[in-house]
């Protein structure tokens, strides 16, 4: 991300459990493996030639065949970089089951590519017809129907008869078959609780944000499934009205996950998704890759916020949700927890701090260190 987090703290002087924390991204090299044939302790400099000879390969030049699935061309096109040819094309690789030249397959790309690895050669083909085909979908737009526009890369690659390859899709599907323990154990969840009609603010809210952690599930894209996840968790403890959006929603997580499960993850994980991902992306902004471990981490935390969500309106009587936003922003606790957030969310806090926190919760002590439990 384009700014790393703050330290990560194993044991907090704190009462309430850490519910789960990252692993420490400082690790001493000396406790690392040595590459092969390397000794630890090595100098820089015999370090050098081993590690040029081990990794030297030759560059090479090569042509890139990628099928496009759902577009069609009679005749070679030249684009950019790009070259689309028909499928009966006679410089053709020879087609297998994964490079497939039959339908839906309408086309091959041809990309000229070079590099020491072919399957990173590969990629890098992919990523340039990706682009070719983002802007040619722009380009057609208004001019046929949006279904014409569903055209994409196939799952395979070849640079020759010989050398092929390919990949499943980031949106695969794989089949379900429930235990008929599972099948029990679905009717305990709370997304099952929730009526087609007939419901209250807060379950309206609720299914709202099921609507956005369905559509995250569907997607392949990581970059989309944690949007529609931000997307999600703010119909559930989101304010519009707020200044310090990325703030209030992570503290609610935080209160919410305190008061149902007596202990909460660090929020600073929810705080920076959104500063780094969410608010770059909705104002238009260049956002990284997100890593599949972070799109899990946050997929877990949307969740668990839903169940908690619905359990403390449960727990409460409450039907409104903006009563049970009431309840997190009043509740006895709050000066306990933003002093756990002065001591160890770092400076990006400072101004949340100064607007929500009591002057004499401000100058006071941590809490004492008490017992804390393993991530969960």
């Amino acid at each position: 991300l384009a700014r790393p987090l703050v330290s990560w703290h194993a044991i907090v002087p704190f009462t309430f459990r850490i519910l789960s924390k990252p692993s420490d991204p400082g690790i001493s090299s000396k406790f690392l493996p040595a590459e092969p044939g390397i000794q630890q302790g090595a100098s820089r400099r015999s370090h050098v030639p081993l590690f040029v000879a081990s990794h030297n390969a030759e560059v090479r030049r090569a042509t890139c065949y990628i099928p496009v699935e759902f577009l069609s061309v009679t005749s070679v096109n030249e684009f950019p970089g790009v070259r689309l040819l028909p499928v009966d094309d006679p410089q053709m690789p020879r087609p297998t089951p994964g490079f497939s030249l039959e339908k839906p397959t309408g086309c091959v790309a041809a990309v000229e590519v070079e590099g020491t690895s072919l399957a990173k050669m590969a990629e890098r083909a992919r990523d340039r017809v990706r682009f070719l085909l983002r802007a040619v979908r722009i380009a057609e737009s208004g001019r046929v129907h949006h279904f014409q526009l569903r055209f994409r890369i196939g799952i395979g690659y070849a640079f020759d008869d010989r050398l092929q390859g390919w990949n499943r899709r980031s949106d695969d599907a794989y089949e379900l078959t429930p235990t008929e323990q599972g099948v029990k154990e679905l009717f305990g969840h709370p997304a099952l609780s929730l009526p087609m009609s007939g419901r209250s603010d807060i379950e309206e809210k609720a299914a709202l944000a099921m609507d956005w952690m369905e559509r995250a599930c569907l997607t392949g894209d990581n970059l989309i499934a944690m949007l529609y996840r931000f997307f999600a968790l703010e119909a559930l403890l989101g304010d519009k009205s707020e200044g310090l959006k990325a703030h209030g929603l992570a503290f609610r997580e935080m209160m919410l996950s305190h008061i149902v499960e007596g202990g909460f993850r660090h929020p600073n994980a929810t705080f920076f998704y959104y500063d780094q991902i969410r608010s770059v992306a909705v104002h238009g902004g260049q956002v990284p890759d997100v890593p599949k471990d972070a799109a899990t981490q946050f997929e877990w935390a949307v969740r668990d916020a839903l169940c908690n969500y619905l359990a403390l309106a449960r727990q409460q009587g409450l039907s409104r949700r903006g009563k049970l936003l009431k309840f997190l922003d009043q509740h006895p606790d709050k000066p306990k927890l933003l002093t756990w957030i002065r001591d160890y969310g770092g400076p990006d806090w400072n101004k949340f701090l100064e607007g929500e926190m009591p002057a004499a919760a401000a100058d006071g002590a941590s809490p004492e260190a008490g017992n804390h439990g393993g991530p969960a």
